[in-house]
């Protein structure tokens, strides 16, 4: 008899996605560890905290091409206001020879779940390193005159970064790029994906149609996480600290909020 190959699904995201709880990560609040429980699935978590969202282009490709199952991904959208930095310390001046798992750890393997993460060690040896920075609330501060120039002729780097690039058409442009090339990726291999944010602190506009239609984007802009719980449970009494959320908070969204974004690609 012929073995019917088992399909698996993707899910991309921050600490939430990872389990993260105080210092630790792959605890047991990690709705994406449920989701392969309850639904018996294979599944793949590529996920760090304080992700940015620019770390999915090449989370979601690396996984493709390490994966021949997959059919369907779910992306956990971040605050807009993490950004990537990196080092070089090699006499290249123009790295182009990286593949896009060049920082990554995995898979770790779990019964039916397959662990992935970037490597964050920056006090390294190694001649390339990569990792996740976010603006901090000091530095939201307005100035007086937001003049053009790079971090000599302003205060730092940190306000160029925030006033001249994340506050700036620039960041939704560069969102919209990395979404248009991860639709192009699963239009390529005929996935649907879905888009969702935990909270609403996190932006969402209206479209992500900057650079043409998503074609494989099923997720239509749903409610976030928090407000469609929040419709049946009292959500403050789920978190375990200011940003996280325990089990139960976890297993609801597996168990309702996965189904919940899938219900209009299969319905409709």
């Amino acid at each position: 008899m012929m073995k019917i190959k088992m399909t698996r699904s993707i899910f991309v995201g921050d600490s939430h996605t990872c389990g993260f709880d105080n210092t630790t990560l792959w605890n047991d609040n990690n709705y994406a560890d449920i989701y392969s429980k309850i639904n018996n699935k294979p599944v793949a978590i590529y996920a760090m905290p304080g992700c940015s969202n620019q770390k999915y282009v090449t989370f979601i490709k690396t996984l493709l091409d390490y994966y021949d199952n997959i059919d369907e991904i779910f992306i956990q959208f971040t605050y807009w206001t993490r950004y990537i930095l990196a080092t070089n310390t090699s006499q290249e001046l123009f790295i182009s020879n990286f593949k896009t798992n060049h920082f990554s750890i995995g898979p770790d393997h779990c019964n039916l779940i397959d662990r992935w993460t970037d490597n964050t060690d920056i006090e390294t040896d190694a001649l390339y390193t990569e990792y996740n920075m976010q603006v901090k609330k000091e530095q939201y501060q307005p100035p007086l005159e937001r003049m053009m120039g790079g971090p000599e002729e302003n205060y730092n780097f940190y306000y160029t970064n925030l006033w001249h690039n994340q506050l700036t058409h620039l960041k939704y442009r560069q969102v919209c790029g990395d979404l248009f090339i991860i639709d192009r990726l699963c239009e390529q291999r005929n996935i649907p994906w879905y888009l969702f944010s935990m909270n609403d602190r996190v932006f969402m506009p209206e479209n992500f149609d900057y650079f043409g239609p998503l074609t494989n984007c099923k997720s239509d802009n749903k409610l976030n996480v928090e407000e469609w719980l929040s419709k049946t449970i009292d959500v403050e009494k789920y978190r375990i600290d200011q940003e996280h959320y325990n089990y139960d908070f976890h297993y609801e969204i597996a168990n309702g909020y996965i189904p919940y974004l899938k219900e209009k690609n299969e319905t409709g």
